[in-house]
């Protein structure tokens, strides 16, 4: 292993201690091309303005680097998606990607991507028989917000994809639309030891039944979810009901 790779999957690991994003920094100053001293300057003003909490506005300086090089940055994210990514920058580093979701699945079986995600909203626009055999990435995106967008619908086999990327260490909101997600797929959505730090879920729009309401009535999220979504799911009132008094002021139904 590199030193490059060794401090990305540092930081990966550890993503919010800046002193590893620092270390790396001083490493791309090391290595010495312009781009670099461009990215390592970059990295150090978007901390330096995150700790400040007195600075409202980018500076100059940050939109500058951002504008003449990100394009060049952008050879670190795999080539079949480079183009395709809409990207956010937070302390030197992708922090917020928005894609489609079988092109990212494709990167991944072809090398580590390494990149501090933490917030990951992905579109399914076809669905691919090899998704079945879809192994978690190693590492893994230290996401603490995942948004699943699906169409055409996938329907009962979308939440055993997603949930072989698990566990998410990290993950505190967790989004799913699709219109044929199936009420038997929310058997094995579990807190432990998927979701450990899980506070907002939303299955909007999903098509759930009463079955699927009684699983998450009957669950250990309960007690646990700062706000449930299910809202435009087709519940009889006596389950409404049930899942009020399970999940209170969380439920939005």
């Amino acid at each position: 292993m590199d030193d490059e790779v060794a401090l990305l999957r540092g930081i990966m690991t550890d993503p919010h201690r800046d002193v590893r994003r620092l270390a790396y920094a001083d490493w791309l100053d090391e290595r010495g091309t312009p781009e670099d001293a461009a990215r390592a300057e970059f990295i150090r003003l978007q901390i330096a303005r995150v700790r400040d909490v007195a600075t409202a506005n980018i500076p100059l300086a940050e939109l500058h680097l951002l504008n003449e090089f990100e394009g060049h940055w952008r050879h670190g994210l795999p080539e079949a998606i480079r183009e395709r990514w809409f990207v956010r920058y937070e302390c030197g580093f992708p922090s917020m990607l928005e894609c489609d979701a079988g092109l990212l699945i494709d990167a991944w079986g072809r090398a580590p991507v390494l990149l501090p995600v933490e917030t990951l909203t992905l579109h399914v626009g076809a669905v691919s028989l090899a998704w079945l055999d879809l192994r978690r990435p190693e590492p893994m995106f230290p996401l603490r917000y995942l948004r699943v967008s699906c169409d055409p619908p996938v329907g009962s086999q979308l939440m055993g994809v997603l949930l072989r990327l698990g566990p998410f260490p990290w993950l505190e909101d967790f989004a799913v639309r699709d219109e044929f997600l199936s009420d038997a797929a929310l058997v094995d959505l579990a807190p432990e030891p998927l979701f450990p730090r899980l506070k907002k879920l939303s299955l909007a729009g999903c098509n759930l039944t009463d079955d699927g309401a009684e699983t998450l009535a009957v669950s250990a999220w309960a007690g646990r979810l700062e706000q449930l979504d299910l809202t435009g799911n087709a519940f009889s009132s006596n389950m409404i009901a049930w899942l009020r008094q399970r999940f209170g002021p969380a439920l939005l139904v």
